[in-house]
């Protein structure tokens, strides 16, 4: 999913209201990509991922463009 897709269909709001199960994942990637990303459960299920773990160590890009 497209981070625009993400935010228009009004998922990015349900993601920044709901920070009840924060998780850090390490993104590896380069650049402007290369850093920590802040994800929390509802973020995870809005892009299809079942645990934070599943996330460690991918290009953000990977991430966020599963589909």
């Amino acid at each position: 999913m497209k981070v625009n897709t993400f935010f228009n269909q009004g998922l990015g709001h349900q993601v920044i209201e709901n920070l009840s199960s924060p998780a850090f994942i390490n993104c590896l990637g380069s650049g402007r990509n290369k850093g920590l990303a802040f994800v929390n459960s509802a973020m995870l299920k809005a892009l299809g991922y079942e645990s934070a773990s599943q996330l460690k160590g991918k290009h953000l890009n990977t991430i966020l463009n599963r589909w």
